[in-house]
């Protein structure tokens, strides 16, 4: 008869992978409001939830699982600039993590970018380390997620990898090419709860406004333009957040971004030509990705790009820096990496970080313009 540490071991070693999948996919925090987030998981086994914050710990029943198969929990009532920890009770143990709420408007905080995560899982959660590492408040992911939306088994392995920062930051996705099955976003909304289950939203972090565009659905052409809907949509997005004095920056995430430095690839040309009214609205920076490589660049108007499409899919070459047809590359790298920026009232500052850890390019971006 084994002794009972190496029995207890062993029994522990086996149930490691139920306890993987007692939460089988999450949790993700999804940012909703500023006193509001929403957690989202699936995986029916969760008894109850226990948010602890700087009232104590507070007990919540988690409904069951919707139509998609998530558990959908809003989490209201939270105080500003404040970290809060979590435990999910489930019948194989507990689950934690935890999430910072917005500070006031006007006080720097940090965020970070990447996407293309899809094939080598060891890329991504290095990536994944380093990103959890900064503490950001909240983490973004430009599309592609997976490489195959329908097959089910990657959206496990991409949750894994994602494991260190979805459990330690909010998280916000756009939807890639590769995430549907088919034309159907239907394998993305089953995994994070996107406002009314649409792939294009918004939501304001502290003085940011962030613009989640799609250019896989609600579009007119295969290179991403957005259809008339999604454009009456931004346009009154940017709108509303010029006559928001507590809004300093607008931020558009997107997966087929207006510029591509990709042989054979000329980017998004239907966004591309929408540019210049969007920057003269407020725009401040798009952030992309499906071009697997850092670019960080500048087009006529002034208004700033970054592609960050080395989250895991094999690298892409590119044309390298320089002036191309009405913006120019100032940098431009084959490289797994994301790009971490810090927000201020009358900057963005920011710098790509490479997979150890270390960046490589820093910059900074001025406020968006004055709306006319």
């Amino acid at each position: 008869m084994l002794p009972m540490g190496p029995m207890r071991a062993l029994l522990l070693l086996l149930l490691a992978p139920s306890l993987a999948l007692a939460v089988e996919r999450g949790p993700v925090v999804m940012p909703a409001a500023p006193d509001r987030v929403t957690l989202t998981w699936r995986g029916p086994d969760a008894r109850r939830l226990v948010l602890i914050g700087p009232g104590g710990e507070r007990s919540i029943e988690p409904p069951a699982p919707d139509a998609r198969g998530r558990v959908v929990l809003p989490l209201d009532g939270l105080k500003p600039a404040t970290r809060y920890r979590y435990r999910i009770d489930t019948p194989m143990g507990p689950i934690e993590g935890r999430f910072h709420t917005p500070p006031p408007a006007g006080a720097p905080f940090t965020f970070v970018a990447y996407g293309d995560s899809r094939l080598d899982h060891r890329v991504h959660a290095g990536l994944a380390g380093h990103i959890a590492a900064a503490d950001p408040d909240l983490a973004l992911h430009t599309g592609d997620l997976v490489t195959r939306g329908a097959r089910d088994h990657e959206w496990g392995a991409f949750f894994d990898a994602a494991r260190p920062v979805l459990r330690r930051a909010a998280f916000a996705p756009v939807l890639g090419n590769h995430d549907l099955d088919g034309s159907d976003p239907a394998p993305l909304l089953a995994h994070f709860a996107l406002p009314d289950d649409r792939p294009y939203f918004a939501f304001t972090w502290c003085h940011v406004r962030f613009l989640m565009l799609d250019s896989e659905v609600h579009v007119t052409d295969g290179e991403g333009a957005p259809d008339a809907a999604q454009q009456a949509w931004i346009r009154d997005a940017l709108k509303a957040a010029g006559q928001d004095p507590a809004i300093a920056h607008v931020v558009a995430v997107v997966h087929k971004g207006p510029y591509s430095g990709h042989p054979g690839r000329s980017g998004n040309l239907g966004l591309r030509a929408l540019l210049p009214e969007l920057r003269a609205l407020g725009l401040s920076l798009v952030i992309s990705g499906h071009d697997h490589y850092y670019e960080r660049g500048v087009d006529a108007s002034g208004l700033p790009y970054l592609v960050l499409g080395g989250g895991g899919a094999p690298l892409y070459a590119t044309r390298g820096p320089g002036a191309r047809d009405g913006y120019t590359a100032r940098v431009s790298r084959p490289i797994y990496s994301f790009a971490r920026l810090r927000a201020l009232p009358d900057r963005l500052d920011g710098c790509g970080v490479d997979l150890s850890g270390v960046p490589f390019d820093c910059f900074s971006l001025p406020t968006r313009p004055t709306a006319p």
